[in-house]
Parts: C-alpha cells; sequence; structure tokens
C-alpha cells in the first residue's frame, strides 16, 4: 500500500503532527460530513498545539541546563509556610 501523497507532502513541509493526524482527521471529517475548512483547521489547531508543547518542553531544558551551568541547585525546597520554592544557589 502506497502513502498518502498529501500526507507525504506534509512530512516534507515539516508538519509532523499534521502528518501523523492525517488519515485519523479525514477519517472523521467525512464520517461527519465536515467542510474542508474545518477539516484543515482541525489539522492546524493539532501542529500548533504540538509545537506549543514542544516549545514548552525545550524552555524547560533550557531552563534546567542554565541553572546546573550556573551552579545553581533546581530541586524544590519548602518555606516556613510550606509552600514549593526552588533553591536559586
Amino acid at each position: 500500500m502506497s502513502a498518502d501523497p498529501l500526507a507525504m507532502l506534509l512530512r516534507s513541509f515539516k508538519l509532523p503532527t499534521m502528518a501523523a493526524r492525517y488519515a485519523e482527521t479525514l477519517a472523521s471529517a467525512e464520517e461527519q460530513n465536515w467542510g474542508y475548512r474545518r477539516f484543515l483547521q482541525q489539522l492546524c489547531e493539532a501542529e500548533a498545539a504540538d509545537r506549543q508543547e514542544r516549545k514548552r518542553e525545550r524552555q524547560d531544558i533550557g531552563n534546567i541546563g542554565r541553572e546546573q551551568i550556573a551552579g545553581e541547585d533546581p530541586s524544590p525546597v519548602a518555606d516556613a509556610a510550606g509552600r514549593g520554592l526552588y533553591r536559586t544557589g
């Protein structure tokens, strides 16, 4: 079975989430009689949400790396009231 040309294009355009969800979203669109705009919107929203999550993960990893380079201990500590704080060095 050959790959769908549109799914291949989505991957080539660096849209991995759209490519991964294309078949599933297409099935939903056909089953529920979505128009092309809703179909495309669903794919775009999924791609945007996934990109935002990956960005957040990269920022978290970067923050941990900067703390370790600066010699800071990012482990949580509690203040006198029991609230979680982060040790800054």
